[in-house]
């Protein structure tokens, strides 16, 4: 039996080395080269096709970088392109581009007919400009897109999506019945070009009319040489994660500077530890002193003040009967002759009522105390 299992592993190891010997002498590698569209990347960028058509053109063209609020880092001279809603920048990122642009930057934006409300945009609010939805009534003949003339080459602009002002010093400008679709302003050293929309410059639409040409036009336009193209299609707010990968040095700094502390303060001792006191046992007369004196703080004066004069009066009664049956005058008196205390002393100390301020109230104890030593 076990020849039988030898002899049919030595024939299974040497079939297959017939095999494979036949498939490599009958079958060799070939490389092919195929051409793989680029559906998802551009599904992603939508700028994608003009991105890849400015760099066949010889300009240095990247994705934008991502910005954030607490960080701006552009070339000086670049041509920034934003196809995004800039709200997520706040107002202090949009500040920060418009400081870039004043020191010789280009930015080139479309603006928001339907901003969120109560947001501002410093950009809009500097270049004195604003966005709007036309009314569709205002032209009820105009197609939902057209081609315009600009700069000798045709663009299909949003005929609905319009940009308003009262300024006159643009650069260029392209209008219509009912408002403006490109505006161009020159800021300090650098300048901003606002579009009603950017949607002629997107992968579906770039190949149209003379949307190619007028982009190249429009990056190389206002820089002495070719400039430094940024394409941006998504803002996004930072994320706490990203603010802190940011700050990772001072981050780590703060963290170790808190352990220090920590330490210092856990571990500073000097000789041994002291044995743990015994808990104090307070007296009962400062139990009883603290009581009164909560009774007193919260309006119990008349309480406290009968509470004691009824003591005194039981030991009087004791031991003069018949004081009880007499009138409260003759009472003042008769106690007066046996405590030998003026009139007004007996009467402040059993007849009137609680005084409020602190000094009278204590005055009346004081003198009920002493008349209750003479009795």
């Amino acid at each position: 039996m076990n020849h039988r299992r030898l002899i049919l592993t030595l024939a299974s190891v040497a079939a297959i080395g017939l095999l494979t010997f036949w498939f490599r002498q009958n079958f060799e590698q070939v490389e092919q080269r195929r051409h793989v569209d680029m559906e998802e990347a551009a599904r992603r960028n939508p700028l994608l096709a003009a991105e890849q058509f400015l760099r066949l053109m010889g300009l240095d063209t990247n994705t934008g970088p991502e910005l954030s609020v607490s960080r701006l880092d552009l070339p000086a001279d670049a041509v920034l392109i934003i196809d995004a809603p800039r709200a997520a920048l706040g107002e202090s990122g949009n500040r920060r581009l418009l400081d870039w642009v004043a020191n010789g930057g280009h930015l080139i934006i479309g603006v928001d007919p339907n901003p969120p409300a109560e947001a501002t945009d410093p950009i809009l609010d500097a270049l004195e400009v604003n966005a709007e939805q036309a009314d569709e009534n205002l032209n009820s003949d105009a197609p939902t897109d057209y081609s315009r003339e600009t700069l000798g080459l045709e663009i299909d602009y949003q005929p609905l999506r319009i940009m308003l002002t009262d300024r006159d010093d643009m650069r260029t400008a392209l209008a219509d019945e009912n408002g403006y679709h490109l505006l161009e302003f020159a800021y300090h050293e650098g300048s901003i070009t606002l579009f009603s929309d950017l949607l002629w410059l997107r992968n579906e639409h770039i190949g149209e009319y003379d949307h190619a040409r007028f982009l190249y036009r429009l990056a190389t336009s206002f820089a002495e040489r070719k400039p430094k193209i940024l394409l941006t299609h998504d803002l996004r707010a930072p994320s706490l994660l990203d603010r802190l990968l940011e700050r990772i040095p001072l981050t780590f700094v703060a963290i170790g500077i808190g352990l220090i502390l920590l330490l210092m303060r856990v571990t500073r001792r000097f000789g041994p530890l002291l044995p743990t006191a015994a808990p104090e046992r307070r007296q009962l007369i400062e139990h009883i002193e603290a009581s009164g004196y909560y009774l007193w703080s919260k309006g119990f004066a008349s309480m406290l003040l009968d509470t004691a004069r009824q003591r005194v009066k039981h030991k009087l009664y004791q031991l003069w009967p018949e004081i009880e049956h007499l009138a409260n005058g003759e009472q003042r008196t008769r106690i007066s002759e046996i405590t030998r205390l003026p009139t007004s002393s007996v009467e402040l100390a059993l007849f009137k009522a609680a005084q409020h301020k602190r000094e009278s109230f204590t005055r009346q104890v004081r003198l009920l105390e002493q008349l209750r030593k003479r009795l």
